[in-house]
């Protein structure tokens, strides 16, 4: 205990050491923060870009230490389970930085639905779609949906309709009925012409659109809740292993439901983002055939007006001709006038068929017109989602690793100071599991950082780049049982950009080190390149434990783990093959399992 003691009187001085010397500039900045009805909020802990945090007084106030004036732009954030920042500002005049929040709300996890006959009777065994997910009502007509709220537009129910709603809580009653068939429904569809049908078409998949892009924005709002407590129950988890020095035997169960707890909600946050991005990409799929439908018609009435304009140059150049035959035939024989007189009724009849024609045309390039400016505004709100998804996934990665970092620490320092064996355990799986969400959060904000971050080209030495990743796994677990040979040309100079490059590099080099085979006597990871016209072929060949042919395929999808139970997150060769992409690169894979595997990377020496 007084070893115990001393190492926390040691750490509490460093602190208040490293706190007074942050406090000697002398400028100040004042921090106020309010809510939404601009009433203070005490005890909000504020963290400045750049500088230490800082707590706010029973006024909402605190007093932030500079060296100089602030500069925009620069992050605040704060440390709360009830708040989260809706806007701040800052005014270089005063010092004064003003944050507004607004309170966080919580929802259920569940929705409980019910679904019964018109005389109260359950459904059961039926089958229910509901957001483009399936389900089947279970012996009291009930099913549960993983969201916060439940929407009846969502049910799809072949065969039924719903007749009413009711709710209490997160529970709710469906009263649901058999349709009958609409004869005269069908009768009209029938009559329809395929213009009109092409229109309802095109109108049910906005209508569909609507209803999808909501269902997006709302498991959003859904993984933002399931963050927001990942955090509280992060910062519950830290708050005992702090104030609590000797834990009961009832304490230390109290502790692994909590470490449950957060272990599950990880796998919920992380399902919920599945979901997301599977809806999105099949939202952006279902758009990309309603447009091509589009096209589709569009060229299909182009090529009809073609077909109507050489029918009408036709019919122009064969009223000519009867026009002059007519005139030469009436000047000689007067006997054909009846002839004449038919002749020009069909000229009359052929032009009120040409002003048709004419009126047609103006109507469809109309059409066409109101079609473009809808597909065009369609296409901005989809790419405008896109954006919102990519920053959401790279915000929600940043504010993960603070508290992930915390954790590791606290982890670290508890193998120094606590003696008991189990306690001891106990924080290696906690540390195991910390380091396992940490690498996945990383990931994460490396996809963010390779979509949103722009190319920058510039000269880099291949080997000297290859020479420097292969250095930063000199501690990885295989490292000393494989060789790692660099073929490269010191001299070879190759144009890209430098952080793609050195991202792309290193998931190939950590897989040859990763999969070696340790059953062979040697153990290699041969690295080649060389000038092609115009391209830089890079070849990374290994003799490790190779790919199985059906694994093969799949091996730069998002996600995909040849081994669900491997530690990895399942992106590296996502990220891998987006990078080489995005350099307008392409890569070919072979791979026999036992043997080996090959890459190759080709480059546009740009």
């Amino acid at each position: 205990m007084n070893k115990n003691l001393l190492v926390a009187l040691i750490v509490g001085i460093l602190s208040f050491s490293s706190s007074a010397l942050l406090a000697l500039p002398s400028d100040s900045t004042k921090v106020l923060v309010i809510d939404e009805n601009s009433k203070p909020v005490a005890a909000i802990e504020v963290l400045v870009e750049g500088f230490n945090k800082i707590k706010t007084n029973q006024n909402g106030v605190s007093s932030l230490y500079t060296p100089k004036k602030l500069l925009m732009p620069f992050d605040v954030e704060i440390e709360s389970k009830f708040y989260e920042i809706d806007n701040f500002s800052y005014d270089d005049l005063t010092g004064l930085i003003e944050i507004t929040v607004k309170k966080i709300l919580l929802a259920n996890k569940e929705v409980f639905v019910t679904f019964v006959k018109p005389d109260f009777k359950p459904y059961t065994s039926l089958s229910i779609n509901y957001l483009k997910d399936s389900y089947m009502t279970n012996a009291k007509g009930q099913i549960i949906l993983p969201y916060s709220k439940f929407n009846p537009d969502g049910l799809i129910i072949q065969g039924m309709e719903v007749n009413k709603v009711t709710s209490f809580e997160n529970t709710y009653t469906v009263t649901l009925s058999p349709v009958e068939q609409d004869k005269d429904f069908d009768l009209a569809l029938a009559n329809l012409s395929q213009s009109q049908l092409n229109d309802l078409s095109f109108k049910k998949y906005q209508i569909e659109f609507e209803i999808i892009s909501n269902d997006i924005i709302k498991e959003r709002v859904m993984l933002v809740e399931s963050n927001n407590k990942i955090r509280s129950e992060i910062e519950l988890i830290t708050k005992r292993l702090q104030n609590e020095k000797n834990l009961t035997t009832q304490q230390r169960a109290e502790l692994r439901n909590f470490i449950g707890n957060l272990e599950q909600s990880m796998v919920e946050n992380s399902e919920a983002y599945k979901r997301s991005e599977r809806k999105a990409l099949a939202l952006i799929n279902k758009m990309r055939d309603v447009v091509v439908q589009r096209d589709s018609i569009n060229l299909a009435t182009i090529n009809q007006l073609k077909l109507l304009e050489k029918k009408r140059i036709e019919t122009e150049k064969a009223n000519h001709r009867t026009i002059l035959i007519v005139s030469f035939i009436a000047l000689i024989l007067l006997l054909v006038a009846l002839i004449f007189l038919f002749i020009v009724r069909k000229i009359k009849k052929q032009k009120n068929e040409l002003a048709t024609m004419n009126e047609e045309l103006t109507n469809t390039q109309k059409q066409l017109s109101e079609n473009f400016e809808s597909l065009s505004w369609q296409k901005s709100i989809i790419e405008e989602q896109n954006k919102q998804l990519d920053m959401f996934v790279y915000k929600a990665s940043h504010d993960m690793k603070g508290p992930l970092k915390s954790i590791a620490g606290l982890c670290n320092i508890a193998t120094v100071t606590v003696k008991d064996n189990n306690s001891l355990e106990l924080f290696e799986h906690i540390n195991k599991s910390v380091l396992k969400l940490d690498n996945f959060v990383s990931d994460l904000l490396v996809l963010a950082k390779a979509t949103n971050s722009e190319v920058v080209i510039k000269e880099i030495k291949l080997k000297e780049l290859i020479d420097e990743v292969v250095k930063s796994f000199k501690n990885f677990d295989g490292f000393q049982k494989i060789n790692i040979e660099n073929k490269i040309d010191p001299n070879l100079i190759f144009k890209s950009d430098y952080n793609l490059s050195y991202s792309i590099l290193q998931n190939f080099i950590e897989n040859g080190i990763k999969y070696y085979d340790d059953s062979k006597n040697v153990s290699y990871l041969r690295i080649n390149a060389e000038k092609q016209t115009g391209e830089i072929l890079i070849t990374f060949e290994d003799n490790g434990l190779g790919i199985e042919d059906e694994h093969l395929p799949k091996i730069f999808d998002m996600f995909f783990k040849i081994n669900p139970k491997s530690e990895g997150s399942g992106l590296g060769l996502h990220i891998a093959k987006y990078g080489i992409e995005k350099l307008r690169g392409r890569v070919n894979s072979r791979s026999k399992k036992g043997e080996g595997s090959t890459f190759e990377l080709i480059f546009k020496n740009q």
